[in-house]
C-alpha cells in the first residue's frame, strides 16, 4: 500500500477484520489506505486551513457588524479605533496615489499669490470651517465628523500637489467639498494652496489686510 508503513498496514487490516461483514469493510479499507498516515499530515497544510477558516470567520463578522446595521452612523458617536485607523489610511493612500506629481502652477514665493490665495480662502468659505488667523471657523463646523483639521499643522504635512487635488476632489464621507465641481479654477486652487503653505507664519494683521474689502466696495 502506497505511502503506509508495514506497522500501518496490519492496523488497517486489523480494523477491516473487526468491521462488520456486512457494511462493506473493502470501502473503509480503501479510505484509510488511501488518505495515507497521520503522522504524515502536512503541518503547513493544517496552519493554512486554520488562517483560512478565522478569515473566512472574520469577514462574516465584519458583515454583520457593518451591513446588519451594528455600526452606527450617526455624528454623535465615536469611531471605533478600527474604524478610524482604517479610514485614515484609506485617506492617505488615496491621496498619494492620485495626486499628480508635477510641479505648483503658481510662484509660491510670490507675495501676491499668497495675497490672493487669502483672499479665495476667505471668499470660498474655508474659514467657515478651518478657521483662519484672527477668525474662528463657524460653530457648525464643530459639528462635523471627521473633525475639520487645523491647516496650520496640516500645511507641512503635504505635498502642494497632494493639497491641491485634495481641494480640487474634495473628501468623500467627509465635509470637505470638491472645489472643481462648483467650477473653481485651478489657479485659483493653486492659490489658496500657496497660502495654506504660508498659514503657519501668517499673522492676524496680514489676514485681516488681505482680506479686507478694497476701498469703496
Amino acid at each position: 500500500m502506497a505511502g503506509t508503513s508495514p506497522a500501518m498496514t496490519m492496523e488497517v487490516l486489523s480494523l477491516a477484520h473487526d468491521f462488520p461483514r456486512d457494511s462493506t469493510p473493502a470501502l473503509f479499507l480503501f479510505a484509510l489506505t488511501s488518505a495515507g498516515p497521520l503522522a504524515e499530515i502536512d503541518p503547513m497544510k493544517t496552519l493554512l486551513a486554520y488562517i483560512g477558516a478565522l478569515a473566512i470567520i472574520v469577514a462574516i463578522a465584519a458583515a454583520v457588524f457593518f451591513f446588519g446595521g451594528i455600526y452606527s452612523v450617526a455624528g454623535t458617536t465615536s469611531e471605533t479605533s478600527m474604524v478610524a485607523w482604517a479610514l485614515t489610511h484609506i485617506r492617505q493612500a488615496s491621496i498619494e496615489r492620485h495626486a499628480s506629481r508635477e510641479g505648483p502652477q503658481v510662484a509660491f514665493n510670490d507675495a501676491e499669490v499668497v495675497r490672493a490665495g487669502a483672499r479665495a480662502f476667505s471668499e470660498r468659505g474655508c474659514v467657515n470651517c478651518h478657521g483662519a488667523p484672527g477668525v474662528d471657523w463657524a460653530k457648525f463646523a464643530e459639528g462635523l465628523r471627521p473633525d475639520p483639521p487645523d491647516l496650520k499643522e496640516i500645511a507641512n504635512e503635504l505635498a502642494p500637489q497632494q493639497m491641491f487635488w485634495v481641494i480640487k476632489n474634495g473628501i468623500n464621507m467627509t465635509g470637505m467639498p470638491s472645489f472643481g465641481l462648483i467650477g473653481v479654477p485651478d489657479d485659483e486652487i493653486w492659490k489658496i494652496v500657496a497660502f495654506i503653505k504660508k498659514l503657519p507664519s501668517v499673522t492676524e494683521d496680514d489676514f485681516k489686510g488681505w482680506t479686507a474689502s478694497p476701498a469703496g466696495h
